[in-house]
C-alpha cells in the first residue's frame, strides 16, 4: 500500500488510492493489485469490494511506481491525465487539477459506447458506491441517455445522494434502468452494516470500434468531483474477456443480496 504524507499530491484532497505492487509474490513478477477496499473493518466485513492482480506486466508496475513515488514525496499534480497503456489495462491516476466534464476519463469512456453490437444490445452492468453533485449527475445523465438509446443499463448502488437516489428510483419506476440498493440496516441504528463498496462498470458490446468488447472499469474512484480533480485515485480499464466474466458473476452475487427498486414496485426483502 503507498504511503505518503500530508494531502499527497492534490491540495485540499486526500489518499484514496487503494494499490500494492510487488516484484515478486510467489512465481508472479512485478505483481499489480488494485482494489476498492481500504484496508479496515469496513473494507473486509461491510462492503462489497474488489481486487483485480496484474502479474509480468513491466511497464505496468513501472507506471505504478513512478506514482507511488510522486505520492510519497507530495508532487504537485498536473492539470493534464496522467495514463499508463500496456497490453489490454489503462491505468490512470488523478487528480486532473483542471478536469470538467469534457475531459472526464469516466465521461470520455462512456462516450466510446454504441449501443448496438455484434453481440446483440450493449449491456453496462455498474456498481457504485458514492456518487452526488454535479459529476454524479452527468454521469448518470450520460448512462440514461445510453439506455434511451438501447444499451442496456443495471445499476447497484451504496451510497448515492438523496436527489440522485430519487431520480435514479423514478428512471426504474420508468423502466428507463433496473436498479438495485445494496444497503442494509440489520440491527435498525441508522447505520448500514452492508453495501457495495466497489467502483466498477462492466461493458459488454460496442466500446469504440470493437463491437465485441468485454471490458471492466474498476478502480478507487467514486462518481463524485473531488475523487475527479482534489483526490489521489486511481482507475484501471481491462479489456480482458475472462475478466468481464468473473465482474459479471460478482455483480450478480451482490444483486442477489440487494434489493429491486423502486419500493413500490418491488417490496423489500425480508430476513
Amino acid at each position: 500500500m503507498k504511503v505518503c504524507k500530508g494531502a499527497c499530491r492534490g491540495k485540499g484532497g486526500n489518499m484514496h488510492s487503494k494499490f500494492f505492487l510487488f516484484t515478486n509474490s510467489g512465481t508472479g513478477r512485478h505483481v499489480v493489485m488494485v482494489s476498492s477496499s481500504n484496508l479496515n473493518r469496513g473494507g473486509a466485513r461491510l462492503g462489497w469490494n474488489d481486487m483485480f492482480v496484474v502479474k509480468g506486466r513491466k511497464k505496468l508496475y513501472n507506471g505504478f511506481k513512478r506514482m507511488h513515488r510522486a505520492m510519497t514525496e507530495d508532487i504537485k499534480a498536473t492539470a493534464d491525465k496522467v495514463e499508463v497503456r500496456d497490453g489490454p489495462y489503462i491505468a490512470r491516476f488523478f487528480p486532473m487539477r483542471n478536469a470538467n466534464k469534457r475531459t472526464d476519463p469516466t465521461m470520455q469512456d462512456l462516450r466510446r459506447v454504441r449501443c448496438s453490437s455484434a453481440l446483440g444490445r450493449t449491456q453496462i452492468h455498474v456498481s457504485m458506491f458514492y456518487w452526488k453533485g454535479t459529476r454524479g449527475s452527468y454521469i448518470l445523465n450520460k448512462l440514461v441517455s445510453l439506455a434511451r438509446s438501447g444499451c442496456k443499463v443495471r445499476i447497484i448502488y451504496g451510497a448515492p445522494s438523496i436527489a440522485l437516489a430519487e431520480r435514479m428510483r423514478n428512471l426504474a419506476r420508468n423502466r428507463v434502468i433496473d436498479l438495485w440498493d445494496s444497503r442494509w440496516d440489520h440491527n435498525d441504528d441508522g447505520f448500514n452494516e452492508v453495501r457495495t463498496h466497489a467502483k466498477y462498470v462492466l461493458v459488454k458490446g460496442t466500446v469504440g470500434k470493437n463491437r465485441r468488447a468485454h471490458q471492466v472499469w474498476t478502480g478507487s474512484q467514486n462518481w463524485v468531483g473531488g475523487s475527479l480533480f482534489r483526490s489521489d485515485e486511481l482507475t484501471l480499464n481491462i479489456a480482458k474477456r475472462g475478466a468481464y466474466k468473473s465482474y459479471l458473476g460478482n455483480w450478480k452475487q451482490i444483486r442477489k443480496h440487494s434489493r429491486r427498486l423502486p419500493y413500490s414496485m418491488y417490496p423489500p426483502r425480508v430476513g
